[in-house]
């Protein structure tokens, strides 16, 4: 670890010690926004958060997108990836390939370079919205549908991902099915 950051993490810690003796570290949330710039929030605090207005929809918070045809997107939908050769990079080491012609996987070696490590999705692999960003939001997610992709659902199309791995997508990549 270089010195600069040891100290960074030093100061975090000290900081935690000093803003709750005696209940310790766990009950305050640091986060590092800078070198210079520290925000704590303790539990109060987090708790008015969740309790306020939620700009990500889940099962409990409904929101609706459409996607670029027209159709309403809501949390459990099942969606088609409708643009060619996009990249997933949060794929295990098992998913990093793509498919052929015959829509079977083809694992790819792993050499090191990043814009090969990746697993290269095809229009039609097919998985569900998990989340969903409002638009309108102080969040303003630049990818603001959340997919789920799991090995042996939703192969309608054939195409059967290799490993499970969750991606955002932003509305003109996706497609209601």
């Amino acid at each position: 670890m270089r010195d600069g950051k040891f100290h960074t993490y030093l100061l975090i810690f000290s900081l935690a010690q000093i803003l709750t003796p005696g209940f310790g570290f766990s009950l305050l949330r640091i986060k590092a926004i800078s070198s210079s710039v520290i925000v704590a929030q303790d539990r109060a605090s987090t708790t008015a958060l969740a309790n306020s207005a939620d700009p990500i929809a889940t099962q409990n918070t409904p929101i609706t997108l459409e996607d670029k045809n027209g159709k309403l997107l809501t949390v459990g939908s099942i969606v088609r990836v409708a643009v060619d050769n996009l990249k997933a990079y949060q794929v295990s080491a098992k998913g990093i390939g793509k498919f052929n012609e015959s829509k079977e996987f083809v694992p790819a070696s792993i050499d090191g370079v990043r814009a090969t490590n990746c697993l290269i999705l095809p229009a039609g692999i097919r998985g569900v919205v998990t989340k969903l960003y409002d638009k309108e939001s102080s969040l303003s997610a630049n990818f603001p549908v959340q997919v789920k992709f799991s090995p042996g659902e939703y192969t309608d199309e054939g195409y059967d991902p290799p490993v499970p791995f969750v991606m955002h997508f932003g509305i003109r990549e996706i497609e209601a099915v």
